[in-house]
């Protein structure tokens, strides 16, 4: 939901077995601290739920079921799973997930992780996710300093450019593939200009989403709390780890995206056929 283009510089070395399971066991750790597993099983459940919406828009009669069908396995929770732990490995280093870690080991960090992950799967739900929109508006018309609070925080971390381009990715390589579909008469041209118009909307739903979200998931933790939990959220730490997550995420939704487009343009010929 994310792009800056960036040098790395590689070093090769050879590590012991021991290490490298060391290395591995963490990244595992750190995954099950986050009950990353409830975020595994949001992942399906959206994902199928997005191949059945691009299905009924793009499809008709029999082909629409036949497209689910088909695609109903695309999102598998394995490779998912591995996928970011395989994230939080690459993505940080030894000493940076042993630290995050130790954060997500003590009362606040297990809670606030456990707040998230529930919290993540209930918003799924469009009912929940009105309810917890209404409560940052009246949290807003009361002038709760927690709104302001959680809004800088979002701000100085970067969330909402990190979601934005995301989204506009998983489009883009959603898309590309309909290209090709001489029916839709879509070019590369034409589909970046839609993806940029659609711009502002996609900033405000992930503006207005991340404060319903963060509302909701941490209201049960007392101010000392919250504030220690952003305050860590917002530590080099903390952004080490979004980091890793977000370049796993979007990588899932990228690809899960470019995967589906290409199923569809595929049906679609077909269908013309």
């Amino acid at each position: 939901m994310r792009f800056v283009a960036q040098l790395v510089a590689v070093v090769f070395c050879i590590l012991s077995p021991n290490v490298v399971v060391a290395q591995n066991n963490t990244a595992q750790q750190l995954y099950d601290a986050l009950h990353m597993d409830i975020l595994v099983e949001v992942i399906v459940s959206e994902g199928q739920e997005q191949v059945k919406d691009a299905a009924e828009l793009y499809l008709s009669g029999r082909a629409i079921k036949v497209f689910i069908d088909q695609n109903r396995n695309l999102y598998q929770p394995s490779v998912i799973k591995e996928r970011l732990i395989k994230g939080l490995d690459v993505g940080m280093t030894a000493d940076q997930r042993s630290i995050a870690l130790a954060f997500f080991q003590t009362e606040t960090g297990s809670l606030a992780a456990e707040l998230e992950a529930t919290a993540r799967q209930a918003i799924s739900d469009q009912a929940i996710e009105d309810h917890a929109k209404a409560m940052v508006a009246n949290a807003e018309k009361n002038k709760e300093a927690r709104v302001t609070e959680l809004a800088d925080a979002i701000e100085k971390m970067g969330l909402i450019d990190m979601n934005l381009a995301g989204a506009m990715t998983a489009q883009y390589h959603f898309l590309m593939p309909l290209a090709k579909v001489d029916a839709l008469g879509l070019n590369q041209a034409e589909i970046l200009n839609m993806i940029q118009e659609g711009q502002e909307e996609i900033i405000d739903n992930i503006t207005t989403w991340l404060m319903a979200f963060t509302y909701m998931a941490y209201t049960p933790l007392g101010d000392e709390q919250l504030t220690t939990y952003l305050s860590y959220q917002m530590s080099e730490n903390g952004a080490a780890l979004n980091s890793a997550l977000f370049d796993a995420f979007n990588g899932i939704d990228r690809d899960m995206s470019a995967a589906m487009g290409l199923a569809l343009a595929q049906a679609l010929q077909s269908q013309e056929l």
